[in-house]
């Protein structure tokens, strides 16, 4: 609930959350807050029984693995993630689950990561599968 903790969920959801925006549009972008939001802050809820938490992060969490996914099996969509934010995001995940940094949401950003690559890898499987 710190300044550091918003300007981080800001500065993420400025830069990840613009290109999905500007790639496919303000319906979708807004459809993949909402799915993730709802996931995350459930799987959060359900995980500790403890309604007090907050932030974005889980949310962000799903952008990302969209993100991620999207350039990975559908570079042509024009979404891409250096390698080096997919690194940092990632470490941040499992660093965050050890507890040093203070108690975090970890099941919300474990829901939301999990619901982003699902999303984004859905239309690359299903044509796969289909195609056949």
């Amino acid at each position: 609930f710190g300044p550091i903790h918003l300007l981080f969920n800001l500065w993420n959801l400025y830069n990840i959350g613009g290109v999905i925006e500007i790639r496919r549009g303000t319906w979708r972008l807004a459809l993949l807050v909402l799915a993730t939001e709802i996931i995350s802050n459930l799987a959060q809820w359900f995980y500790t029984r403890y309604p007090l938490f907050g932030g974005m992060s889980g949310v962000l969490y799903g952008l990302f693995g969209y993100a991620w996914m999207k350039s990975r099996y559908e570079p042509g969509v024009g979404i891409y993630l250096p390698r080096d934010v997919v690194v940092i995001m990632i470490a941040w995940l499992f660093l965050c689950m050890t507890g040093r940094v203070g108690p975090i949401a970890n099941a919300a950003h474990v829901a939301g990561f999990v619901v982003g690559i699902v999303v984004g890898i859905a239309p690359f499987l299903w044509r796969k599968i289909f195609r056949r």
